[in-house]
């Protein structure tokens, strides 16, 4: 059997539509109203005396079993939830909607696949925003950013004479953008 999540979150084992949307809730549902059943029957005799026949008992059965089977499919939220969402105006199960959703909530989209060229973009596009404020490695390091990449992303910006040493010839008196960094990214763009 395959396992799916449904739209509550919750583990859902399919089997065949069949297996999975009559056999079982109705195997279920005819164990537990036959024991719901005959406790509804047993209490009807003992309080008004009324036990005619197995058909009495046969037909409380049925019933109970036709009425469990139809409880087991029936869904809550729809039955319940939403309505009371809607009518006091408040998101109760935290799905971000009042009342019905309108199709499947997903607990867990899928997550947006980068590709790593943009991902790379990206990362130098923050990083000159970045550097129009501050371009000290210690900055940088603080902020997660690995020594190599503030190295390498410095570098390309010297080279393509975006940004120069202060001091040229000395590194240590540290670097600057030549440009505005909206006119760099236009043009990482």
């Amino acid at each position: 059997m395959r396992t799916t999540t449904d739209r509550v979150g919750m583990d859902v084992y399919q089997g065949g539509p069949l297996l999975l949307q009559v056999i079982v809730p109705l195997a279920s549902a005819i164990v537990s109203g036959m024991m719901a059943g005959l406790l509804l029957a047993f209490v009807l005799r003992a309080l008004t005396g009324v036990w005619d026949s197995w058909e009495t008992v046969g037909i409380t059965v049925l019933t109970v079993a036709i009425f469990s089977w139809a409880q087991s499919r029936a869904d809550y939220r729809t039955l319940l939830l939403w309505p009371i969402e809607q009518a006091t105006g408040t998101d109760l199960d935290g799905d971000g909607h009042i009342g019905d959703p309108g199709g499947y909530v997903l607990i867990n989209p899928p997550q947006e696949t980068v590709d790593p060229r943009e991902q790379r973009r990206r990362a130098i596009v923050e990083f000159v925003r970045g550097c129009e404020t501050r371009t000290d490695m210690r900055y940088w390091e603080s902020r997660g950013m690995s020594r190599d990449s503030y190295v390498e992303f410095r570098d390309l910006l010297i080279r393509s004479h975006w940004a120069a040493w202060n001091v040229p010839g000395s590194e240590k008196q540290g670097w600057a953008l030549r440009f505005p960094a909206s006119e760099i990214v236009a043009k990482i763009a």
